[in-house]
């Protein structure tokens, strides 16, 4: 086969020998319009000695926009500083991204947020929201716009694409099975703690808990839920002030954010007298206290695959490529005293 030279990119692309020669070795003056030339050229051509800047300016670029809930949680913290550093896993694509902190509440900001995204500029959004009709039908008008979307961490009733995040009711029902079976010979109550029921994963948790905890373990009975807004000041004091007041408590199994304020209530309970608890989300404290055994079991998520899995979904959506299924299950994992 005859090898390809510049001759050849200047008529492919229409260009003179001196101006394709100055954009291949990325040497002296040349326009953008000129690159784009030469280098689609080069490419049509199979040739493959551009320069490293040349050959790096001509690969695609995606914009990518991850709706996060403004929360100044452990599990948020992490999962921003995930988002911010997964582009730096793909080679043969630029990904911009841009985390959007938006206030949970009715779901207005981020509708607002979501309508105001023009298809010229995004590629791509990631949304993690509270579970509103109002929120879903934002989302479908946003893909109708031609953006990619896919739902994170707590999926919404939408035609999105996709859901990158654990298998919520599977966690419950896995919260539910070590509760229980922790909590064998005990005769009690068992407090509930989650941040909304507006929120789907966390909707999903209770119900899975609750479809295996009786099964698990009859001797045990369900508190009502508390909705804790994922506070932790909300938190302490309510399980502080149920603990006062009720010594029949044997169990607690959080579904949200604000376990660092569960903790502080439980501080100084003697293990004798302490509910077994099972939370989400390794947070720092969390870890400290299941090291001390203070609380019994974790179940967690890792917000690293999280990301790097919403950024290739997006990208293979955008491409109009192959997902690759078994890539993308977010596993669950299980923490116990002498497993971290």
């Amino acid at each position: 086969m005859r090898r390809v030279t510049i001759d050849d990119i200047a008529k492919h692309a229409g260009l003179s020998v001196a101006t394709a020669e100055r954009v291949i070795n990325d040497r002296g003056n040349f326009s953008d319009a000129d690159r784009d030339k030469v280098t689609t050229a080069a490419k049509a051509l199979g040739y493959a000695g551009l320069s490293a800047p040349i050959s790096a300016s001509s690969r695609s670029r995606l914009n990518f926009e991850f709706f996060i809930p403004v929360r100044s949680s452990a599990f948020i913290l992490s999962l921003t500083e995930a988002i911010q550093k997964a582009p730096l896993a793909f080679v043969d694509v630029d990904i911009s991204v841009q985390v959007r902190p938006t206030p949970f509440g009715d779901g207005t900001d981020i509708i607002n947020a979501l309508d105001a995204l023009n298809p010229e500029n995004i590629d791509g959004v990631a949304v993690f929201s509270a579970d509103f009709p109002s929120v879903q039908q934002a989302i479908d008008r946003t893909m109708k716009r031609g953006i990619a979307v896919v739902t994170l961490v707590s999926n919404v009733s939408s035609g999105c694409h996709r859901f990158v995040g654990i298998d919520n009711m599977s966690a419950g029902r896995i919260a539910g099975s070590l509760l229980g079976r922790f909590a064998t010979g005990k005769t009690g109550k068992i407090a509930l703690v989650l941040g909304a029921m507006s929120v789907r994963d966390q909707v999903e948790r209770h119900l899975g808990f609750c479809q295996v905890i009786k099964r698990v373990n009859p001797t045990l009975e369900l508190l009502p839920p508390f909705e804790g807004k994922s506070s932790n000041n909300a938190n302490r004091n309510y399980l502080s002030k149920l603990l006062a007041e009720r010594d029949d408590v044997v169990g607690l199994y959080s579904m949200a954010a604000g376990n660092t304020g569960l903790l502080e209530a439980l501080n100084g309970i003697d293990r004798a007298n302490r509910p077994i608890t099972v939370v989400h989300d390794l947070s720092p404290d969390v870890k400290k206290a299941l090291v001390r055994e203070e609380i019994d079991a974790v179940i967690g998520q890792d917000v690293d695959h999280i990301s790097r899995s919403a950024m290739r979904i997006l990208k293979a959506i955008r491409e109009k490529a192959m997902i690759i299924e078994s890539q993308e299950k977010i596993r669950i994992d299980i923490y116990l005293s002498h497993s971290i």
